[in-house]
Parts: structure tokens; sequence; C-alpha cells
């Protein structure tokens, strides 16, 4: 609710400062804070990504927040798609836009120094894994440069907290999605090739929408039902190269299964694509990608039971964060590009939240609107549970 004139000018003019709304937003991105509700005006200070700001009115301005940095003291204006807003006040240590010399992260930890195990409820349908010494050393942008793309791609790449309801998707769509991001002229892909993904992410959030009229944007929690056609953990062996560094940044380079992502190949197509088949390449190159990630990961999720799971042939219903993995670029056809994953599209379903396998065979029977025809990996006829564990 707005304060009216009068009794906001009586206040400041008794020495009261403007109280605070019982929520705090997370800057999410690249931002700055401005004197008006417009970009046109004088810039405050810069919040470093990861950093909570106080709210100080409950609506928007001209699409914009009012926020004040409790450590500084200064306040004004940051654009609502660059924060995302959480009830409550925030944990001791998340604020200082301003004068923040160190990122946090949104628990109130340092970047790489723990994850927020708390700061949400976790999604996930199935029980979740208890916290582990991973979690406490590895925090939600992993050890990325607090300069580099990756931190605020990392940050999108562990985001649990999304509540949307969930928008069904095709892999068409996705496609179309990925044309929009071409047609932007977004620099993006392998770091290695001297690109890797923007610092700056909302042209992932400000896309037209698709010819079918639905408006998907990173952060949307989007569902897919297809076939799982090929599983893995990345990276695919647990021997690290001689540099130790063999794994991802956002899992802090870790190279051991239970401390990194499991990347699932979803097809409109049911069928085990094998590293023995001759058309391997061109399959995965239809396929879209989502990803487990290792943070809270119910042990029921693991390779051994998603392999069992490929050769039942079953449709699966696969919910949760839609992200843009702007560290690669997608096959051109039937081609991939150099070393990069082999897929169709660099939108994925990363982090999953929800993991579901149809009762049926045929997928028309797999309604995703329909509850009663999915049930969750731990309960699904004909794989015999294996569970995952921390070593």
């Amino acid at each position: 609710m707005r304060f009216r004139r009068f009794p906001l000018l009586l206040l400041l003019g008794a020495g009261c400062t403007l109280p605070a709304i019982a929520d705090y937003l997370e800057v999410r991105r690249t931002a700055a804070v401005y004197t008006e509700a417009d970009r046109t005006s004088d810039v405050v200070f810069k919040p470093t990504t990861g950093v909570s700001l106080a709210l100080l009115d409950s609506s928007t301005t001209n699409g914009y927040y009012h926020v004040e940095d409790a450590v500084s003291g200064q306040s004004g204006w940051i654009y609502k798609t660059l924060v995302r807003r959480h009830p409550g006040t925030p944990t001791s240590g998340t604020a200082g836009g301003a004068a923040s010399t160190t990122p946090t992260s949104a628990g109130g930890n340092p970047a790489a120094g723990g994850f927020p195990v708390s700061k949400c409820s976790v999604p996930y349908n199935e029980e979740p894994g208890a916290p582990t010494a991973f979690d406490q050393s590895c925090g939600l942008t992993g050890n990325a440069a607090s300069d580099s793309g990756e931190f605020p791609q990392n940050l999108s790449k562990n985001d649990l907290c999304e509540k949307s309801a969930p928008v069904p998707i095709t892999i068409p769509d996705l496609v179309e999605l990925q044309k929009l991001v071409d047609d932007s002229g977004v620099i993006y892909g392998n770091k290695f090739s001297g690109k890797g993904p923007p610092k700056e992410r909302s042209v992932f959030h400000n896309l037209t929408s698709l010819h079918s009229g639905v408006k998907l944007e990173e952060d949307d929690v989007v569902t897919y039902v297809g076939f799982l056609v090929e599983a893995h953990y990345m990276p695919q062996s647990e021997k690290p190269p001689k540099t130790g560094k063999g794994g991802e940044t956002v899992n802090c380079n870790s190279t051991e299964h239970f401390k990194a992502d499991i990347h699932l190949a979803l097809s409109d197509t049911k069928g085990r694509i094998t590293a023995k088949d001759p058309n391997r390449v061109k399959k995965l190159c239809g396929t879209i990608s989502a990803e487990m990630i290792p943070h809270l990961r119910p042990g029921v999720w693991n390779g051994d039971n998603l392999d069992q799971l490929i050769d039942l042939e079953r449709p699966v219903k696969v919910t949760g964060h839609l992200f843009f993995d702007a560290s690669h670029q997608p096959c051109k056809g039937a081609t991939p590009v150099g070393s990069d994953p082999r897929r169709i599209t660099e939108w994925e379903i990363h982090p999953i939240y929800s993991f579901e396998v149809c009762k049926f065979d045929a997928v028309g029977r797999c309604d995703v609107n329909k509850t009663s025809a999915w049930e969750p990996l731990s309960k699904a006829a004909g794989v015999s549970l294996e569970e995952e564990l921390d070593n």
C-alpha cells in the first residue's frame, strides 16, 4: 500500500525514517538503483549481485521497486525484473548493496561459502537429501569470479525458489525461444572460444511472445512431457584431470558424482541413445536438456535409477526452472558446435524441481494435467531403487 503524500511529509518532518515493508528483494542481475522510478534519472548506487535490499513500498511505480540499502542507508528505485521478492526480512549479513565488497548469497554467506539450505521451501517432489559438507562449502555462485558472466548464471542454475504455476512447454517452443535469443544479437557461448555467458542477463527476460501467444522467460517454472533417452553425471568420469579442475564452477569444480549435476537428454521420441549408436550425435542434436543439481538432491535421483528408467520407455514429466545456458551453443542442424553439448537449444530445465514417471506406456494416456497418471521416481514400477551415497 502507498503512503499518502501528507502523512508522509509529517513523518519525514518529524525526523522519522520511511518504514520498510515486511518483504525484501534479492538482486539477481547487474542493476542500478536510481533516484527516480526512471532509468534516465541519476544512479544512486549499483548493488552487488546476490545482496538483499529492504523494500520500502509493496507496489511498483513504472515497474520499479522503492528500496533501501540497510548498510549505507541509501534509497532509490530498482527495476522489478532485476530482483526477486522474498517474504520476511533478510538474514543478518545479506544487505549491503552500496557498501558491499564481498559478493554475498541470498542466504547471507559469501558467494562460495555455503548453499542457503533454508532460503526457501525445497521444491523437490521426493524427500530432499540432508545438507552435506559440500552444501556448507559451495554456495549459490560456486567459485565463479564475481566479475564474470558465470557469477549471475550460476545463481540462476541454483534457483530452487521460483513459485509460479508451471507452464507446459514443447521442444518447438524452446526452439522458437532459442531463435529469439539469437535474433537479439546477444553474444554467448564457450568461454574458451572468447565468448562466455554475458554479465547482464536481462535479454533472457525481455523476449517477445511465441507465435502461440505464450510469453516465456528465464526464471519461469515450466513442465515438459516426453522421454528420457540419456542421462549422465557431469563430468561423466569421477577421475579428475591432472589439473584437478574438471567440474563446473557452479559446483566449485567438483568431479565427484554426488557433488555434480546429472544431465538428462529429453526427447519426443522414446529409445535409449547409446554411445555406439551410429546416429548418436544426430539424435542428441534433437533433444533438450534438464539437470538435477547436487544441492539437497533426493537420494533416489541418481544415475542408476535413471538408467533403468530409460529402458522402461515410459513418458516422464519434468518440471522446474527455465534457464538459458549461455556457456554453450546449440547444434546447427545435426552438427554440434565444437565440444558443446549435443542438443537443439540452450534453453533447459535447470534445476529440476519435480521428476515424475507416467504409469502408462502410451504418451496419449499421460496428460500433463492429470495428476493420477503420474508417480514419483521412487514409486515407479520396474525401477529397482538405488540410493545415491555421498562418497
